[in-house]
This record gives structure tokens, C-alpha cells and sequence, in this order.
């Protein structure tokens, strides 16, 4: 999973620097650093960074230090392709000020970041390196009467996921009526209509942005997935559906609607169901059949209803755990995927992931979600690691390997 943006943006926000110093009595050098790195370092564009300026000092007792960052002066030999706050930069949010040494890329370049204290300077030679942007989900089509939340995604020069920035600016090129988006990155579409446009997402004071292409189209028909095998699903355990809009352009993407449909069990006694981010969990509450339908019925639209799978609930124990796949390698902050399947005493192996206990031989390093459509999602700790992830379930256990690679660069 990704590092949490609240917590990133609170970090770099204007705040009181302690800058301690032990038993210092004269200072002797300033050293301006990025993550510890000195010299030349790399960033990625539109991706905010912290520097530090470390004062160091000549004692009684050797050499001390203490960060010096807030009351040193910083500045850029090329704002334009990195600026670099001392707490008077406002932050991208509109609340608070960047702190002192936080860098601004704005485009990709060269420049130059110099940290003066008293007499001392220390100049870090920063590299702004390309990021590759992409709007999610990749859609060409988006249905009538529907909306669509979309994302800006980044990759690294090195093919490594970033964090996304934190004040991106959501606008359509053209002048549509059919069309708008608001300022999280919702499209919401009215009528269908011939004529295209251009959801563009930039970043707060970066020259880069991403585009799409797209079109407000009627939908042709719904279809959905299942994750569970046609077969009775076991009381207690869940199917997890997604609805999808399907479109006349058999080459367009399919748009998932799941959230904005209305369902219904013909037999509530025998299922439940509940409606997730964008799926649909059907869950067996006891022996028998019931049928279960989808609609959609925007306003000011045609309604279009779809019958999803009749689901037969039956008493069935678990005789067997494993997990897939067996081992895996994974790149900070690339996140894993690990399946826990579950043979039955009618010999059918089912998925699991939501209904197994999950752990981690180092849970501060590994951990795995049991919720939702994201059951069996690993993330973890940047730092080189080798472990492993646990599942278990009614007296059964299974065990996969996950090799972690620290991440050093941007």
C-alpha cells in the first residue's frame, strides 16, 4: 500500500526545528544532505522532498551535531526547476507553510540547493528526474447518467510507484455540457454525446500534467465477475461481485459501476449482501437457493437490470489451506498479492482471503489486509527483508515467502 499522504504533507509543513547540540562549544562545519546523501542527489519531479542542513560541532567531548535546517537559509540557483522553502513557501494544501529545506521539483533539470548558516554553506547538487503519469482507471468510455472517480498515478525513472503529489488540479480541456469534474478527480457524466474531451490532472506547481481522452457514451449492456466457482458457496463464506458498464466499442475498456447499482436477493434468509468501494459481497447465511439481481437506474434514465449468479448455500468444511503464490519478491513501495485458497469436503477449492486469520513473521515489517476486495494485499517496510506471511483457518495453516528490497532512490 502506499505511505499515508496525511502524514507525508503533516511532515514536511512548517514546524519548530530542535537542532540540539551536545556539549558543543565551537562550530566547525554545515553539511546540506538529502536522506543522508550528499553531493549530487536525485529527486522525482512534482514530488515533494525534505534536505537538512546538519551544523556540526567541536567539544570537549569530540564532535557533536544538531539539524540546523530551520535556521539556516536555503536557497536555489534555479527555482524554476527546484524551489527550496524557508518556512515561506505556502503548502500546496492552502494550510500552513513548507518548512525550511523542503524541495519543491518542478520540472526535470539540474540546480543547485545551498544551505548558509553564520559563515558556513553547504551546496547539494539535486538532479530532478522525469516521473511517468497516468490517469486510473484507463477508460475511453464513461456511461450516461453515470460518474467515475479517477487517480494520478506516478512511476519513477526506475519504474517504482510514488506517492501521488499533494494538490493535484482536476479540469476538462474543452467546453462540454455533457461533462464536469470536481476538484478530488470525480467525472460526472449527463447525457451521451458524439463529441470527445480531455480530463487533464495537474500537479500544484509542477509544469507536468496527464491527460485522457473521453467520451460520454449509452451503455450497451452490464456484465459482471465473480471470484467464487460456480459452485454452492459454504455458509459463512462470501462471493465478492463487480458490476461492469459494457459499451458498443467492444475495444473500450469496461467502466465498473458497482457502487452506483441497486441489488436485490429474492431470498434474504439464504444470503446477505453488502456493497463494498466498488464490488458487491454476497454471503451465504444458510442452506437453500436465491436469486440475486442488479439494477441501474440513474436519473432522468433508462433503468437496465442484469441477474447475477443464484447462489445455493450449503454446510461445507474447510479440509485444506495453501497459499499462492508460493514466494514472491517485491520492490519498496511496490505492494504484494497473496491468495489463500481452501479445498472443501466436496472437493472444490475456493478463495478465502477474507475469511482467514492473517499474520506476518514481522508485522512492523509485512502485513497483509483481510478486508474487502483488498484481502491478501501485502505491504510493507522500507528496508531489505526476507519473511513471511501466514494464513489460517479452522485448525488449518499455510505459509508464503516474501523477499523485501529497499528502495534508495526517488
Amino acid at each position: 500500500m502506499r505511505t499515508g499522504l496525511a502524514a507525508l504533507c503533516a511532515a514536511l509543513l512548517l514546524a519548530a526545528c530542535g537542532g540540539g547540540v551536545s556539549e558543543g562549544t565551537q562550530p566547525v562545519r554545515l553539511t546540506a544532505n538529502l536522506a543522508g546523501s550528499t553531493g549530487t542527489v536525485a529527486v522525482s519531479e512534482c514530488i515533494l522532498s525534505q534536505a537538512t542542513a546538519t551544523l556540526y560541532f567541536d567539544g570537549n567531548l569530540g564532535l557533536s551535531s544538531g539539524d540546523f535546517s530551520a535556521r539556516a537559509l536555503w536557497t536555489s540557483s534555479d527555482p524554476g526547476v527546484v524551489a527550496v522553502s524557508n518556512g515561506e513557501l505556502p503548502a500546496a494544501s492552502g494550510s500552513g507553510y513548507y518548512a525550511a529545506g523542503v524541495l519543491i521539483p518542478r520540472r526535470t533539470g539540474v540546480a543547485q540547493i545551498t544551505a548558509k548558516y553564520l559563515d558556513f554553506s553547504s551546496t547539494l547538487t539535486v538532479e530532478v528526474q522525469p516521473v511517468r503519469m497516468t490517469l486510473e482507471p484507463a477508460l475511453s468510455e464513461i456511461a450516461e447518467r453515470s460518474h467515475q472517480d479517477f487517480t494520478l498515478s506516478l512511476l519513477s525513472s526506475s519504474g517504482l510507484e510514488v506517492s501521488a503529489p499533494e494538490g493535484i488540479t482536476w479540469s476538462i480541456d474543452q467546453a462540454v455540457t455533457n461533462a464536469n469534474v470536481n476538484a478530488s478527480g470525480r467525472l460526472s457524466a449527463n447525457a451521451a454525446g458524439d463529441t470527445g474531451f480531455t480530463l487533464r490532472a495537474q500537479p500544484v506547481g509542477c509544469d507536468r500534467s496527464a491527460t485522457l481522452s473521453l467520451k460520454v457514451s449509452a451503455i450497451d449492456h452490464l456484465s459482471y465477475s465473480r471470484e467464487q466457482p460456480e459452485a454452492p458457496l459454504p455458509v459463512g463464506y462470501s462471493d465478492l461481485l463487480k458490476v461492469y458498464a459494457n459499451f458498443a466499442n467492444a475495444s473500450s475498456a469496461p467502466q465498473n459501476l458497482s457502487a452506483q447499482l441497486s441489488y436485490e436477493a429474492a431470498d434474504e434468509d439464504v444470503v446477505a449482501l453488502s456493497l463494498g468501494s466498488d464490488y458487491l459481497l454476497v454471503t451465504a447465511l444458510d442452506t437453500g437457493s436465491s436469486a440475486v439481481s442488479a439494477r441501474f437506474a440513474p436519473d432522468n434514465g433508462s433503468p437496465i437490470s442484469l441477474a447475477l449468479p443464484s447462489y445455493t448455500g450449503a454446510e461445507l468444511d474447510p479440509t485444506a489451506l495453501r497459499l499462492t503464490p508460493d514466494g514472491q519478491r517485491l520492490s519498496y513501495p511496490a505492494t504484494g498479492l497473496v491468495t489463500a485458497l481452501a479445498r472443501f469436503e466436496d472437493g472444490v477449492e475456493r478463495p478465502v482471503s477474507r475469511h482467514v486469520s492473517w499474520s506476518s513473521s514481522d508485522s512492523n515489517l509485512l502485513a497483509v489486509s483481510g478486508t474487502g476486495d483488498a484481502a491478501g494485499e501485502i505491504s510493507t517496510a522500507n528496508a531489505d527483508y526476507s519473511g513471511q506471511v501466514y494464513a489460517a483457518l479452522a485448525g488449518y495453516t499455510a505459509s508464503s515467502s516474501v523477499l523485501v528490497y529497499r528502495n534508495s532512490g526517488s
